[in-house]
């Protein structure tokens, strides 16, 4: 297992150094087309986890409970994970035809940029293919598939689609065009399952949708902690300031990526644990992750913090005041995601109940009153963002109660 997570990391660190080159060539578009890609990419990752229906944790731990994955059972589940948010991607695509102008005003303050409504949607439903092809491989641990289907999807694609574009939308249409076609290709082996063993049952939905429709809210929550700041500030200060606002919000990702690969693989290898009942195994493993995830986080927050101009200044090429101010208000909660993102996998494991549905939205109604007191008193810009850190100190806070409550729980069942 270690040499999964080893390889794991190695892919996720590239994945990241392609995600912090994609800004930088945006950047050489121009302020205007850097704010357009940074506010589409973070629209992406508002609408992708709801169409997708909790199918990116549903599936792989469904997965992981069927018995050596069986090649009968895990068809069959995959099917099933993909009906529903392969559908709803058919029907945003429709209504980005039919109303780009609405959409374009709900989702970048203006009905002007309508031009970027279908590449983005294009780019919604290549994530969505891509993330349910990417659970099927973490699900049935076939790691090395999931980390190369990562590796050129996520890593190679969005760079390349800057070197062969000439506007920041085409980058985004080629950019979900290849999040389409690619993983297609990776299930070439196992289309021949597919077809062969037919249509899933209705067992197969039910196990999967009733697991996955209790974290949508949360999904949805989660989506929109992270978008919020942005389109708020789209709506009240402009595209130039939203876009400074949604890349601040995308190194808090960045750096969050670099923990992804114990999310990935702890899911099923945590699941196992607790359906084997191996529980102490199970929280040993917690309290090293809390204590390492949350000195390595903080020590580079405290970092950013002393050298943000200086770092924004070689990574982008300049660094605009208003940008330098809003990413030192945003990084702090790198800290508090850090440590939900390790510790998600191990609830999901853990619980039946949606619980990690449970913490964000508490910790998005933590950020609503900030909200609600920068529109009842006009207060400066700089309070949501501030609201934002604070959100995911309680998310990550949270979590560790969850943890905890483990322990309490299997105590009293001796």
């Amino acid at each position: 297992m270690s040499k999964k997570y080893l390889i794991t990391f190695l892919t996720e660190f590239m994945v990241l150094l392609a995600g912090i080159w994609v800004y930088r060539l945006a950047a050489d578009f121009g302020t205007a087309d850097f704010s357009n890609y940074a506010l589409s990419r973070r629209i992406v990752s508002l609408v992708q986890p709801v169409v997708l229906l909790g199918m990116a944790v549903s599936l792989p731990r469904q997965l992981a409970s069927v018995h050596d994955t069986a090649l009968l059972e895990s068809s069959r589940y995959f099917i099933a994970s993909a009906i529903w948010p392969l559908i709803l991607c058919g029907v945003f695509a429709l209504s980005a035809l039919m109303f780009p102008g609405w959409l374009a005003y709900i989702f970048l303050g203006s009905a002007d940029m309508s031009f970027l409504m279908f590449p983005i949607v294009v780019m919604i439903c290549g994530l969505v293919w891509q993330s349910l092809v990417y659970s099927y491989f973490r699900g049935k641990m076939l790691i090395s598939s999931a980390n190369l289907l990562q590796l050129i999807t996520m890593g190679v694609v969005p760079v390349t689609a800057f070197f062969i574009s000439a506007n920041i939308s085409m980058v985004l249409m080629v950019t979900g065009i290849c999040w389409l076609l690619i993983p297609v290709l990776f299930l070439a082996p196992e289309w021949t399952a597919f077809i062969k063993h037919g249509m899933p049952e209705k067992i197969h939905m039910n196990e999967l949708y009733v697991f996955g429709l209790q974290r949508v809210p949360g999904d949805i929550a989660y989506a929109m902690l992270f978008a919020a700041p942005p389109l708020l500030t789209a709506h009240y200060f402009g595209i130039t300031q939203a876009g400074f606002v949604a890349f601040g919000i995308t190194l808090l990702n960045m750096a969050s990526a670099a923990l992804n690969p114990i999310s990935i693989i702890l899911l099923p290898e945590a699941r196992k644990m607790v359906v084997e009942m191996k529980f102490d195994l199970l929280l040993a493993r917690s309290r090293k992750l809390i204590l390492n995830v949350f000195f390595l986080s903080a020590a580079g927050v405290i970092v950013f913090e002393v050298f943000a101009g200086s770092i924004l200044q070689m990574y982008l090429g300049s660094a605009d005041p208003d940008l330098v101010l809003v990413t030192r208000l945003l990084v702090p909660g790198a800290i508090g995601l850090a440590v939900f993102v390790v510790l998600r996998s191990i609830i999901d494991a853990y619980y039946k109940k949606a619980l990690n549905t449970l913490n964000v939205l508490m910790s998005f109604s933590v950020f609503l009153i900030f909200i609600l007191f920068f529109l009842l008193f006009d207060a400066p810009f700089w309070l949501p963002l501030a609201g934002f850190s604070c959100a995911m100190f309680f998310l990550g806070g949270i979590a560790i109660y969850r943890i905890v409550r483990i322990k309490h729980i299997e105590t009293r069942s001796k």
